[in-house]
């Protein structure tokens, strides 16, 4: 293993008692390159992941001086190398724990200790069981949060245990979309390359990663705490500027101004302010992001940051469109399931009935739906010869809807009879009006207009009605339809 920092190098990183501020942040660059190296020798990583992964494990040491963190989400499938980047995490974040199945009150009562907690095997976060767990990991990212718990024997009292500290977690499985967006997401791969993988982890025998603990103990955050406050005041005045909303000045500015001035530079302030606004995020994505701007500003590193940040929030853009794909097939999957009342299908026929309703799609293919269900964990599968054939555990499914606020129990079948029936005084020809008693005919005591049986559907009903019923989707008439479904239905089909 080459190391490229030579031990008069390494040995230059460790502080001196009496360091300034000064002497801290100009060798701030040197230390993330060694960052850098460290865990590139260790894992195979991308070039804009390392960074990011890099000034994450980095920042988190100030985690405390920041309004709010970043959740880092690492995400892969096995042997990937997600637990041995959180070991390294724990090796380079001298006030960090590292758990597997950690408890509830156990992460309550640990955050407020340290900077970084870093959870592994995050598993399975949207079950019931694991509700307060989600709850807790959906506010921890913000500084101030707090949990309260009823405490004592005799006497009861109230007490509550301030949760804001850095996360880190791992898991296969995926994160629900309201916690994801608390998250910068890290994607691991597999890597063949054996000059990484079979290093064995002696992180407490490696001088470059003592130097790092070093280099980030206590005597920094006593140091340059204060300046990474500054940082989080400047940042927040320029995001104002940008959007033309400078109303008023944020309190202690021109100290804080000062400071950064003294420790870093002249035109540190300048320079930091217009990083912030030509960054193309807003929002609460600016509010993850800043300490990881922060301390790209004072590793030298900002533009490759940018561009970084501005890929990962259009890809969570894009993400949020796939959640939302995610959801209506789980939707159309719950809808289709139970109008047969069969849980178990195979992978064609899921596709052939989609399709009829929603017209064919690119993406939607075997792989695709086997992706969905693997990542999901909602069903069992089965290999035939006739393809694939899923299991579907409809309370699973019904749970994963409830989580995305998209499960409601069914409308009672007088309700949706009653307003098919009203839709037949729609303003269409009247050759082109079905008479309810007809439907029903076909229909029997349903009297539904389903996509599987019409593809046809009165003026007010024009729009797919999916995601509102379980019934179906009433699909819009398509032209020359009309008579041909209506003589079917004379003819008693």
């Amino acid at each position: 293993m080459d190391m490229a920092f030579s031990n008069e190098e390494l040995e230059d990183l460790k502080p001196k008692e009496g360091w300034s501020g000064q002497e801290y942040f100009e060798r701030m660059p040197k230390v993330h390159a060694l960052v850098k190296e460290i865990i590139s020798s260790y894992l195979d990583m991308s070039d804009s992941e390392l960074q990011t992964v890099a000034l994450w494990c980095e920042a988190a040491n100030f985690c405390k001086h920041f309004g709010s963190f970043p959740e880092l989400y690492i995400n892969g499938g096995k042997q990937t190398g997600k637990t041995r980047l959180l070991n390294l995490l724990q090796a380079l974040i001298p006030n960090s724990i590292k758990a597997v199945g950690m408890s509830e009150s156990a992460m309550f009562r640990k955050a407020d200790e340290v900077d970084a907690m870093l959870l592994d095997e995050a598993e399975d976060l949207a079950s019931k069981e694991k509700k307060t767990i989600k709850d807790l990991l959906n506010v921890c990212y913000k500084s101030g949060a707090q949990v309260y718990r009823t405490e004592g024997k005799s006497t009861k009292y109230v007490v509550g245990y301030p949760v804001y500290c850095a996360v880190a977690l791992a898991n296969i499985s995926g994160l629900d979309s309201v916690l994801e967006d608390k998250c910068i997401t890290i994607i691991m791969q597999r890597s063949r390359n054996t000059n990484k993988t079979q290093i064995p982890e002696l992180f407490d025998m490696d001088p470059r990663i003592l130097a790092v603990r070093a280099y980030f103990g206590s005597q920094i955050k006593a140091v340059t705490g204060e300046h990474y406050e500054g940082f989080r005041c400047v940042g927040g005045q320029a995001l104002m500027a940008k959007n033309g909303l400078l109303l008023y000045i944020y309190n202690n500015y021109s100290y804080y101004s000062l400071l950064i001035t003294d420790s870093i530079g002249k035109n540190a302030v300048e320079q930091f302010t217009n990083f912030v606004k030509s960054s193309d995020i807003h929002g609460r994505d600016f509010e993850l992001w800043l300490p990881l701007f922060t301390q790209a500003f004072l590793t030298k590193t900002m533009e490759e940051t940018k561009a970084i940040s501005n890929a990962k929030t259009k890809t969570k853009d894009e993400d949020i469109s796939q959640t939302d794909t995610d959801s209506n097939f789980g939707l159309f999957l719950w809808e289709l399931l139970t109008q047969h009342g069969d849980p178990t299908i195979l992978t064609k026929d899921i596709k052939v009935q989609y399709e009829q309703q929603e017209g064919k799609t690119l993406w939607l293919d075997s792989a695709w739906i086997g992706y969905f269900m693997k990542r999901t964990g909602l069903a069992k599968k089965k290999h035939t010869n006739v393809g694939n054939r899923y299991t579907v555990n409809m309370d699973k499914l019904k749970d994963w809807l409830s989580v995305r606020n998209l499960f409601s129990e069914q409308k009672s079948l007088a309700d949706t009879q009653k307003n098919v029936k009203e839709a037949q005084t729609s303003s269409l020809p009247p050759e082109q009006q079905l008479s309810w008693e007809a439907i029903q005919k076909h229909l029997g005591n349903g009297g539904l207009l389903l996509g599987s049986d019409f593809q046809f559907a009165p003026e007010q009903f024009r729009e797919p009605l999916r995601g509102q019923s379980r019934f179906g989707v009433i699909y819009q008439p398509r032209e020359g339809l009309w008579q041909k479904t209506k003589h079917a239905i004379d003819e008693g089909l």
